[in-house]
């Protein structure tokens, strides 16, 4: 992605000079093209369910989905690849949803739902 930034950026150079040729363009062109598109990525899921809602606490169970299929996780969790939201944030996943915690309160000492899960994706 950093050529193709380069290259507009020479076309743009360029057109201010009145230089710029349709060839410029197409070449620039071609290079997006043949670019390596990040969306043709198939999308990976991280579920963490989470002793609460904080991004540092610990995690309690993982899913993963990824082109391989849905797995979770070694058996122990000292082997899971994150102990926290937070360590996963850090390793380049991003929280697409937090826990909703209007589905977990059903009266002062009792919840429902699915806990504090934190869905990331990559």
């Amino acid at each position: 992605m950093i050529q193709v930034k380069e290259q507009l950026e020479q076309c743009l150079d360029k057109f201010r000079a009145g230089t710029l040729t349709e060839r410029d363009l197409q070449q620039a062109l071609e290079n997006v093209t043949n670019e390596p598109n990040a969306a043709a990525k198939p999308q990976c899921l991280l579920y963490l369910q989470a002793t609460n809602t904080s991004v540092t606490s610990s995690v309690e169970g993982i899913s993963i989905v990824d082109s391989d299929g849905v797995h979770n996780g070694p058996d122990e969790p000292e082997d899971w690849p994150y102990q926290t939201v937070h360590e996963a944030i850090l390793d380049g996943w991003r929280i697409v949803k937090f826990p909703e915690m209007t589905l977990m309160l059903v009266g002062e000492n009792e919840t429902y739902g699915l806990g504090c899960e934190f869905i990331l994706e990559k």
